[in-house]
């Protein structure tokens, strides 16, 4: 898995496959996510 640290650079270069490669990142995860379990609150409240 790739770091968020990792993810913002490559978005943020100069170099236009290495933004391309942030893009496909980012769909990826889009795609592949499944959101949150049922249970799981939204937040905490205090």
């Amino acid at each position: 898995m790739i770091g968020y640290q990792a993810f913002a650079d490559l978005s943020q270069s100069s170099d236009s496959n290495e933004r391309g490669h942030a893009a496909h990142l980012a769909a990826r995860a889009y795609l592949d996510h499944r959101g949150l379990p049922m249970n799981m609150p939204l937040f905490t409240p205090r």
